[in-house]
């Protein structure tokens, strides 16, 4: 079985590669489902948005995660979500069929550890969904926040500060993550403020003890 990283080598050898600058649009509901991505390098957003404009952010996919890696298992005739670059971001991209033909050719001996690679994020991105679900049903707005900042906190985006960990988030984008309004997230943020157990500085968020012995934050 060959490791993770030459795999991905092997597989972006077979890729073209796109360059994105920030804050653009890649995908929109509609767009034909027969491509799969690689992340190379940079970020990108995955949401959603309903008829009157609410937006709700799915996921924030970085370098080495897959787009549209279901279209592996399963056929789609078209996109269903909105994906968005957050940063300056590389996409290596090929073809479902393309790559069909060459896991029965040329990556034939690999074929397997292939489709466990994509199974495996598959996995990883339902598992998060499901936490998501569970967090929108049980949890209020102020712990729904609390949750995704600290899982911001071990995105490959995220900085050691001297106090704990700084992850770049707006109130637009909080909201977004947790399903309600600006106003709501920016009177949960302050709130968190003023109990110490955040602090913000510019368009960042400083979550304190994070990435130490364990922060505050997590019995929010």
């Amino acid at each position: 079985m060959l490791e993770k990283n030459n795999l991905l080598e092997l597989l972006v050898d077979h890729c073209q590669q796109q360059h994105y600058p920030p804050r653009v649009q890649v995908l929109q509901p509609g767009d034909p489902a027969d491509t799969l991505y690689y992340v190379v390098e940079g970020s990108l957003s995955i949401h959603r948005e309903d008829e009157g404009g609410q937006v709700i952010v799915l996921a924030y996919l970085h370098q080495g995660d897959f787009l549209g890696e279901m279209g592996v298992f399963l056929d789609f005739p078209s996109r269903g979500v909105y994906v968005k670059t957050r940063a300056a971001t590389v996409l290596a991209q090929i073809t479902y069929q393309h790559l069909q033909a060459l896991l029965e050719t040329e990556l034939a001996p690999h074929r397997a550890d292939f489709l466990h690679l994509f199974g495996a994020q598959l996995a990883k991105r339902l598992m998060q969904s499901e936490r998501k679900v569970g967090d929108l049903a049980l949890l209020d707005v102020t712990g729904r926040i609390a949750r995704v900042l600290l899982d911001l906190t071990e995105e490959p985006d995220a900085h050691v500060h001297p106090d704990g960990i700084r992850v770049k988030v707006t109130r637009t984008e909080m909201a977004r993550l947790t399903g309600c309004s600006r106003e709501m997230a920016g009177r949960c943020l302050r709130e968190l403020e003023e109990r110490e157990l955040i602090f913000s500085e510019g368009r960042s968020v400083i979550v304190l003890g994070a990435g130490k012995s364990g922060a505050p934050l997590e019995n929010v």
